[in-house]
């Protein structure tokens, strides 16, 4: 391995498989970790000393809207790029960005510019969420009751036929009208569907389950009481 764009991170506790804390040397080349190695040895490049801080990998957030004063919701790569680095600060690396319940045109044009930053840095921006608008009126928490509507499999088709591959997690209300083959088309698109803001029933919880559902959106938050 040559020397140049190479640095070694040395003197840290490194979190490593399995959970424990190892005092190793981490290689990095062209901004990506090249190995892990033993804390024994002469670093390769520059060496840069960590004082024995905890090195981990960084986190990725599945559920983020906004921060740094932006949100993806604004549709601007600008607002875009402001969130990724706050993420950055607190060691978040890779995002998928949240967006919630639009109006139509709205939702498309937010897809439409984060399709955009994802073509060019897929490895931070990893996909969207998209919260809503397929939300039980009651549980809809800070979404704007106007856009609450049922699953209507045309809106969601567009969704998918043109941004299928951005697109990661979708958050519903499973017991609407419609909202069982909301899910099972979105599994079958290999987008996982989530269940949040809903009145749903244990009866119709396990229903979703069965349909495809992998996930619970801030669980115990904005949904029916269950035991």
């Amino acid at each position: 391995m040559g020397s140049d764009n190479v640095y070694t991170l040395t003197g840290a506790e490194v979190l490593m498989p399995g959970g424990t804390l190892e005092r190793r040397n981490v290689v990095v080349q062209d901004g990506v970790v090249a190995r892990v190695e033993g804390s024994v040895g002469g670093a390769v490049g520059e060496s840069v000393d960590l004082g024995g801080l905890i090195l981990s990998p960084g986190f990725v957030d599945i559920h983020l809207n906004g921060g740094g004063g932006a949100s993806f919701e604004q549709g601007t790569s600008e607002a875009i790029q402001k969130v990724i680095e706050m993420g950055f600060q607190f060691g978040t690396t890779g995002v998928v960005a949240a967006i919630n319940t639009a109006q139509r045109e709205d939702r498309m044009r937010q897809m439409a510019a984060l399709a955009d930053y994802h073509a060019s840095a897929n490895d931070v921006l990893l996909g969207v969420h998209l919260e809503g608008p397929y939300y039980h009126l009651d549980q809809r928490g800070a979404h704007h009751p106007e856009w609450i509507r049922y699953p209507d499999p045309g809106e969601y088709g567009a969704w998918i036929d043109a941004y299928g591959d951005l697109i990661r997690i979708v958050t519903s209300a499973p017991e609407l009208p419609g909202g069982m083959d909301l899910i099972r088309t979105l599994s079958k698109a290999d987008i996982v569907p989530s269940i949040g803001h809903s009145m749903a029933t244990d009866e119709q919880v396990d229903e979703a389950i069965e349909a495809g559902a992998r996930l619970v959106t801030h669980i115990y938050n904005a949904q029916s009481t269950y035991t």
